[in-house]
């Protein structure tokens, strides 16, 4: 049987697509434990999936065996996503975790267009800088192995996640229909991170990502949002995009962006934490 997936900040805003996403499966496999600071509402116990608290020291003795997912992150204060990192490795070694996966962005690459896993890091803003460093703290660390994840824009759990629940916004064109980006969908990154478990030996970094690159201006029509269009620079919007091709190589490949597709997923998984009180 596979390894457990063991997640940590499972009441954040992409690790609650996540359970929502885990109760619209089919539930088959290990159902993954879901670990945050405060309990998990009803959304991860479908299907058997188990929420637990955790104060970011011990594991549960259920997590044993299993693959920590460190999703909890800071967006503050700088340096904050190292010092998550040591200690959700820390627990993994003392809690007998086999291996780890550790949630970095799309960030640590900055404006870069199609960046591959080995492509030079230059984050433009805070946050991917203290991702860069979250992503060092975590070099040669003894204990089980770690495998670095760099997750693009989750779909619900970003800027446009406003947006797209108000169902209007503003957007610059700069040339097409706004910024472009790297997408991944809830239900796709729980699949993906499920499949990573299963596997032997992952890669050390992985970009995750849905294939092709989207503007955040196709997202906005296939959700029926009413865009108010500026016109902008004339040149094209700023490329935030990573290479997938080594995701694509392995049992943990998602499947092709399609604004519809990611759009009714997000749906779905909103308005099943909306049912169950725990939007």
């Amino acid at each position: 049987m596979s390894p457990r997936l063991v997640v940590t900040g499972a009441t954040g805003r992409v690790g609650s697509l996540m359970r929502a996403a885990w109760d619209l499966s089919d539930g088959a496999g290990p159902p993954p434990l879901w670990l945050s600071r405060g309990a998990p509402g009803a959304a991860g116990r479908a299907h058997g999936g188990e929420a637990a608290r955790w104060d970011g020291a011990a594991l549960p003795a259920a997590a044993r065996g299993g693959v920590l997912l460190a999703l909890a992150g800071v967006t503050g204060p700088e340096g904050g996503n190292a010092a998550l990192a040591r200690a959700a490795h820390a627990a993994a070694r003392a809690g007998g975790a086999v291996r780890m996966l550790a949630v970095s962005t799309l960030a640590v690459y900055g404006a870069a267009e199609r960046a591959a896993e080995a492509a030079a890091l230059a984050p433009a803003g805070a946050y991917g800088a203290d991702k860069v460093a979250m992503e060092r703290a975590l070099e040669g660390a003894s204990g089980p192995p770690v495998t670095v994840l760099r997750v693009a824009n989750v779909v619900g759990a970003d800027s446009l996640a406003p947006a797209l629940a108000s169902g209007a916004a503003c957007l610059d064109r700069m040339g097409g229909e706004g910024p472009v980006r790297s997408w991944i969908g809830a239900g796709a990154l729980l699949a993906a991170a499920r499949a990573l478990a299963a596997m032997a030996s992952p890669p050390e970094v992985l970009n995750l990502a849905q294939d092709p690159p989207l503007s955040m201006g196709a997202l906005l029509i296939a959700a029926g949002c009413e865009i108010e269009w500026r016109d902008g620079p004339a040149a094209a919007a700023p490329v935030a995009t990573m290479d997938a091709s080594r995701l694509m190589a392995t049992p943990a490949a998602p499947p092709p962006a399609d604004a519809r597709d990611l759009i009714a997923a997000w749906r779905a998984q909103r308005g099943r934490l909306i049912s169950v009180g725990d939007a």
